[in-house]
């Protein structure tokens, strides 16, 4: 067995009703928070009942909601403005993974004066300790309450960028899966099909970590077993529970091993077309899962029987293909679009895309080797 680590410093609370401790969790990292959100999670009443269980348990506090789909570096610079402006020593990040990227951002730009987003862009760049940061999910899908990394969108080279460092793990995640409770059916489908992508990646490609495995795993099991009807059943609370563990487990999981074509070809989607980035994932899944088929060919045979397919007596690749189905048919499943056209992506710019794509570190543990003429392919052939 190949030497491996695994680290998961995050104090994490799960379960129904957790979010009422969450200003206790605060009061012992800082005297004033900055609560960042989205105009969603404010009109929906979600930041208000954060703030209020702040307020009961005597946290100063001070709200920005302005965070985007796909955050920019103008809108972390905006809210590291205002944590300075009012003094704020601890962040909180509530959402999903936009707020909890920009809380990250924050809390790094206020250890950092002087410095933009994109100087950290990369591994291992942030040289100071960033502020204490709490994370509050409200989708299952990203994970970011537990990683080490944050992504943002550089506004003038319209480019994905992902900051990486293990100084990025909050101090506490509190995860109350009644706050995912009666979230519309798309962003269900969207953040689970992320979640099941960070998965699938992590535990396909060829980063070796046992730990890591056996969390995405059961990760699969979970979000296979449980995102049609958390879709459909929008206030299943056993479904939105499993699905919000789902996304925990595959959030540690992918932490440690990174991920794989599926991220490195949304994120440009992301960044010049605006395409949330669930959907993305969402549409790239099972065709990358069929492009990478032979690189990573037992682990998508196995994926195929963790989503509840037959596959006694087939051959590795007759299970293999099985597996890519069953992520399809999920996804059609949930109503994931299944072309680029559907989203907003536009052919012209698949040449620039697919340069972008190739300067993603998660191209390099991918199971099957990647070229530029590859991600032309497969970005072309899904225009529809």
């Amino acid at each position: 067995m190949e030497v491996f680590r695994f680290i998961a410093p995050v104090h994490i609370e799960f379960g129904p009703g957790t979010v009422a401790r969450l200003g206790e969790h605060v009061r012992g990292l800082g005297s004033r928070a900055l609560l960042i959100t989205d105009p969603g999670l404010v009109a929906a009443g979600i930041a208000e009942q954060v703030q209020s269980v702040l307020k009961e348990a005597g946290v100063a506090h001070v709200l920005f909601s302005a965070v985007e789909e796909n955050p920019k570096d103008t809108t972390c610079v905006a809210a590291a403005a205002l944590c300075a402006e009012h003094g704020c020593n601890v962040v909180i990040g509530l959402g999903g993974g936009s707020p909890m990227d920009v809380a990250k951002m924050v809390a790094v730009l206020a250890t950092h004066p002087g410095k933009a987003p994109r100087e950290f862009e990369g591994v291992g760049k942030v040289a100071n300790n960033p502020l204490p940061l709490v994370m509050v999910p409200t989708t299952a899908g990203t994970g970011a309450e537990v990683t080490f990394n944050a992504v943002v969108t550089d506004t003038e080279r319209v480019f994905k960028f992902a900051v990486i460092s293990e100084k990025l793990a909050p101090k506490v995640a509190v995860l109350d899966p009644v706050l995912t409770v009666g979230k519309p059916p798309g962003l269900t489908a969207a953040t689970g099909m992320d979640a099941l992508t960070h998965a699938i990646e992590s535990y396909t490609n060829t980063v070796v970590n046992p730990v890591a495995d056996a969390l995405a795993v059961r990760a699969i099991a979970l979000i296979g077993g449980s995102l049609r009807t958390a879709v459909v059943q929008g206030r299943n609370l056993e479904a939105r529970s499993s699905m919000l563990l789902g996304s925990l487990l595959a959030g540690l999981a992918f932490n440690m091993t990174r991920l794989g074509l599926v991220h490195a070809m949304s994120h440009p989607m992301s960044a010049h077309f605006g395409v949330p980035h669930g959907v993305a994932n969402a549409v790239l899944l099972a065709p990358v899962m069929e492009f990478n088929l032979f690189g990573a060919l037992e682990r998508t045979a196995e994926i195929a029987a963790l989503l509840g397919e037959r596959t006694a007596g087939l051959s590795p690749l007759d299970a293999g293909r099985k597996g890519v189905e069953a992520v399809r048919r999920l996804a059609d499943d949930v109503g994931i679009p299944r072309w680029l056209k559907d989203v907003g992506v536009q052919a012209d710019r698949i040449p620039v895309m697919a340069d972008d794509t190739l300067k993603s570190g998660n191209v390099l543990v991918n199971p099957r080797q990647v070229r530029r003429e590859d991600v032309i392919d497969l970005y072309t052939r899904l225009m529809g």
